[in-house]
């Protein structure tokens, strides 16, 4: 075959045999033969069966091959710094489609921009531009008691307004109205916090926006002749949008620790 291959150890080594294998560049001679070298960290003799598989070979696409030399060290410790920066967000390029050449554009391109990512709360944004007013018809206060949850479920609840209030997305309150709050659970086994504004959106003075139609928006999209598609996704951006401080005492929420 006369090829070089990239050969990652197959999973089942550690787990059934306690083999260690190694990522590693390998030449294929014209015989189909390998050399892949394996590590037994136990002090017992292990034997392997000639027909299993140790790893997985992956041809090298030599267009992709960037030989670094020792002017490169800077440019290198840049390309290793920013996928470290975007591993710490969750973001992975290796198993994309994407060259090389490719990924590094946009490790630089997504590094360049880390500051609008948000791993968790501390780092939460909020737009400036509009703060949403809550105008409800004639003098009615809604003033609702707390559900009652399990003790597990009051846990979570305490564990959730601990981590807001200190992120500064909620605050004591001796409002008048509190809505009560469920916890819903979400596909990944977490719980979503959510209040129950059904009552409050009863009295609440309704607004309209018009919805452009999607054919609409395809056909600006066409107009346009992007040669990227991308899809955005706010974190808890039902967060992000403050409250006119008017009448953000009408949004307060009640649990078992209190009104806030």
């Amino acid at each position: 075959m006369g090829s070089t291959v990239i050969l990652e150890p197959c999973h089942k080594l550690q787990s059934r045999f306690s083999i260690a294998g190694e990522k590693t560049v390998s030449n294929i001679d014209n015989n189909n033969m390998g050399i892949y070298r394996l590590l037994n960290p136990t002090n017992q003799t292990i034997y392997l069966d000639s027909k299993l598989q140790i790893a997985v070979g992956q041809l090298v696409d030599f267009r992709n091959i960037h030989a670094f030399k020792e002017q490169d060290e800077g440019f290198l410790c840049s390309v290793l710094e920013m996928i470290n920066v975007l591993a710490d967000l969750g973001i992975n390029l290796e198993d994309t489609d994407l060259n090389l050449e490719q990924q590094q554009k946009l490790y630089k391109f997504l590094s360049q921009n880390r500051d609008i990512f948000a791993k968790d709360l501390s780092e939460l944004g909020k737009t400036e531009m509009h703060y949403h007013t809550i105008h409800t018809k004639g003098d009615k206060v809604v003033s609702l008691a707390p559900y009652r949850q399990s003790p597990q479920m009051r846990a979570e609840i305490e564990r959730q307004l601990d981590e807001m209030e200190r992120h500064g997305i909620i605050e004591e309150s001796t409002s008048p109205f509190h809505s009560p709050v469920v916890l819903v659970k979400k596909q990944n086994g977490e719980f979503r916090f959510c209040v129950d504004f059904r009552v409050l959106n009863k009295i609440t003075e309704p607004l309209s926006f018009g919805i452009p139609h999607m054919s609409d928006i395809l056909d600006t999209l066409a107009d346009a002749k992007p040669e990227l598609y991308s899809t955005i996704d706010l974190r808890s951006g039902f967060w992000q949008v403050p409250l006119d401080p008017a009448t953000k005492y009408k949004s307060a929420f009640i649990t078992h620790k209190g009104v806030l």
